[in-house]
Order: structure tokens, then sequence, then C-alpha cells
């Protein structure tokens, strides 16, 4: 009669090890796949409205200032605001720092369609990164 030889099943210690870099792997996969994402977050281009007035002279003029901060990490080479469908504005100082904020106050051209008092009326702020990249706010005035 032959006799069998028993297989060993691997010891614990291996396979402890073998989880290990299996974990390992997949941490340094999941790593691989994350650092691409990373650097398109760490460079960004963001804008937040700091403050915005809306006003009517007696005579049916309507002027707007705005204010707006760059909240991202680039620098800004254009940023424009236009009420509803009036012609885009462009804020001052150019180019924006990060941190920095620009402003812009003047009359709003065409007039906006004869809004009652009150109404919200859309405020369109639009930034050109030195990178070609672009962001969009969108907030709102009250009609005065």
């Amino acid at each position: 009669m032959v006799k069998l030889q028993k297989r060993k099943a691997m010891s614990q210690s291996m396979e402890i090890a073998l989880i290990v870099g299996v974990v390992i792997a997949i941490v340094g996969v999941v790593a691989f796949s994350v650092t691409g994402g990373v650097q398109s977050l760490t460079q960004r281009t963001s804008v937040s409205i700091s403050h915005s007035e809306f006003t009517k002279t007696f005579n049916g003029t309507y002027y707007l200032t705005v204010d707006v901060k760059n909240d991202g990490n680039k620098k800004l080479n254009n940023l424009t605001v236009q009420v509803q469908d009036s012609v885009p504005y462009t804020l001052a100082p150019l180019p924006l720092i990060p941190g920095q904020t620009a402003s812009y106050s003047g009359k709003v051209t065409p007039i906006p369609a004869n809004p009652t008092s009150g109404t919200q009326l859309p405020l369109i702020v639009k930034a050109t990164s030195d990178d070609g990249s672009v962001t969009s706010k969108t907030g709102s005035l009250f009609a005065p």
C-alpha cells in the first residue's frame, strides 16, 4: 500500500503576510488613482460674491455695485458680472490674485424689463484664470 503524505496548510504567519500584501496593493492602487484627482483639487478657480447692491434713481436709471472675491488659488485674468440680460461689466483690478477682491460700480444697461420692486434678478459672475479655466457664480439681486 502506498502511503500518501499529508499536505501542510499555509501557516498562520504566511496567511497574515499574504493579507497584509493584498491590503498594501489595494491601498497603492487607490492612492495612485486618486493622485490625478488631488492635483485638480489643489488648483481651482473659484469666486464668491461678497457684496451686491442694486439701486434705482428717481429718473429710472439702475445702478449696480458688486464686490467679488477670488476664493480659488489661481490668478484671474478676466472677471465679469451681469444683471439679468445686461451687457457684461468687467471688474477691477485685474489680474486678481487669490484672496483679493475686485469691484464694479456703475450704470446697468439695458435697463431691466421694468421689474416689480422686490423681484429677484439673477446676478451672474464669470471668471477666467490665467490657465484658461472658467468658473461662474450665480447670485440674486432684489429689484428696488
